[in-house]
Parts: structure tokens; C-alpha cells; sequence
């Protein structure tokens, strides 16, 4: 048993994939875990009720498995919050079906950061290679603050989250069909808990999902979140200064 687990009662990081119909995926995000050179993690798999051979695969690839459900669900923050549940780690990551951690040393190299992380810290993220199936681009989160993400965004694939901080701040609201994720995210930032960025990536998001299918409700839906937490004219001013910091931003880095 890995000394770290022993003295904690669970280990480090719990990666959780939800999914459904996923048999043509799945077997790479497995294979990105087994890979890892760091195995003091579990993984919790939530399948939707798969009706196509997921389940089976999974089956046969149980003992890589530390929690495995297959049942219908509410969606998939609902299908997440049922991983939060059934996760021991002290860290979670969510790692979708059609995701994978982005090389062999990617928990190793985190692990120092988590250990590290004070219970003040209720995030720890990093960046994430993005893909569409034919071409593959690296997005950066080194730019994220607390001021500055109520008008950007930040890839949950990238993100370790704390496991008490869901206990404090709560779920993710299941109730939003596209950003329940970034609604949690902002809980954090905007709460007394630390957060930290790691110039590392951690993992490759296939951005063909239903976020890039219907991207009117995306930005509707995040619209109305954001309006949780500033008031209108707030976040005009606010998106404003943000598009003109990054554009100056940009300016510099060509100059330099």
C-alpha cells in the first residue's frame, strides 16, 4: 500500500470520467491512467446506462476500477456529483470519456504540487492540450485570477479540485446544462479559498462536445451565470477592461 494512502485513509487524486456510449474513447483515457508512472490514484468511472458495449469493456477492465456505477442520470453534472460522492481521494479530476491525462508523468509531477497545497487551497490548475480530431492546440491558463474569470473561462480537465472544497461550497449545480462546472469555479474564486497555477499540462480535451455543438446555449447559459455574481453594468465595464488588458497583453508579447 502506498505510504501516502496508508496515513491519509484514501489516496492522493480520485480521477472521476463520466460517461455515455463511449466505447470508441474510453479505452484511450484508461490507458492514459495505467500509463502513469504515480499510482496513488483511484479511478471512479459513472456510466449513464451505455448501450453500447461501454459497459462491457468496463467489465472486463474492473480492477482498474475503484468505484464503477452504470445507471441513468440527470446529465452529466449530475453523473459528476455522483462521482464526487463516491470518490476517497483528498484531490479530484475529472476526466471525461473522450479525454486523456496528457503523458505518463502527469501525476507525478502534480503530486508534489498537491502535497504541498495547504488546506486554504481549494484548487490547483494547469493547462490543457485542446482537440478537435484533426488538429491539436495548446491553451494556456496562466493568465486566470480571481478578477479576471468571470470573463473567461478555465478547462475543468486541467483542474485538481479538493475534495472538501465540494463539502464547503457544494456541488455543482446540476440544474445547468453546459456550465455547472464553470458556475463551481467561480464559487471558488470568489470564496475565501486559495487557488494556484501550474505550468504544466495535465490533460487533452476533445472540444467537439455539445459545449462546441450548441454554442448559443453555452453563452446563454453562461451569461445567466455570470449574472450571479456581478450585476449587469458590472460586467459590462468588466469585459470592457478584460478585452483591452488582453489585447495589450498581446501587444507586449509580440514587442518581447
Amino acid at each position: 500500500m502506498n505510504r501516502d494512502r496508508a496515513a491519509s485513509g484514501g489516496p492522493l487524486v480520485s480521477v472521476v470520467t463520466v460517461c455515455l456510449n463511449a466505447a470508441s474513447t474510453i479505452a484511450a483515457t484508461m490507458e492514459s491512467l495505467r500509463s502513469q508512472r504515480h499510482q496513488d490514484f483511484e479511478w471512479v468511472v459513472i456510466d449513464g446506462g451505455s448501450t453500447d458495449g461501454t459497459r462491457e469493456f468496463l467489465h472486463q477492465h474492473r480492477a482498474m476500477i475503484a468505484h464503477f456505477a452504470s445507471e441513468p442520470d440527470g446529465g452529466i453534472f449530475d453523473a459528476m456529483n455522483k462521482g464526487i460522492r463516491a470518490a476517497t481521494g483528498q484531490w479530484v479530476l475529472f476526466l471525461n470519456a473522450d479525454d486523456a491525462l496528457a503523458d505518463p508523468a502527469v501525476l507525478h509531477d502534480l503530486s508534489r504540487q498537491l502535497r504541498a497545497a495547504g488546506e486554504a487551497v481549494a484548487v490547483v490548475y494547469g493547462d490543457v492540450l485542446y482537440t478537435d480530431g484533426a488538429r491539436t492546440w495548446l491553451r494556456r491558463f496562466d493568465w486566470i485570477t480571481r478578477k479576471n474569470l468571470l470573463f473567461g473561462d478555465l478547462c475543468h480537465q486541467g483542474v485538481f479540485a479538493r475534495r472538501s472544497a465540494f463539502q464547503a461550497l457544494g456541488e455543482f449545480d446540476a440544474t445547468l446544462e453546459l456550465n455547472a462546472d464553470y458556475d463551481w469555479l467561480l464559487r471558488v474564486f470568489s470564496s475565501p479559498f486559495e487557488v494556484r497555477y501550474v505550468p504544466r499540462v495535465v490533460a487533452t480535451f476533445f472540444a467537439g462536445g455539445r459545449h462546441s455543438r450548441d454554442p448559443g446555449r453555452l453563452m446563454t447559459e453562461r451569461l445567466m451565470v455570470r449574472r450571479r455574481f456581478a450585476t449587469p453594468s458590472e460586467l459590462v465595464f468588466g469585459e470592457f477592461r478584460f478585452r483591452v488588458a488582453q489585447k495589450l497583453s498581446k501587444w507586449f508579447r509580440r514587442l518581447t
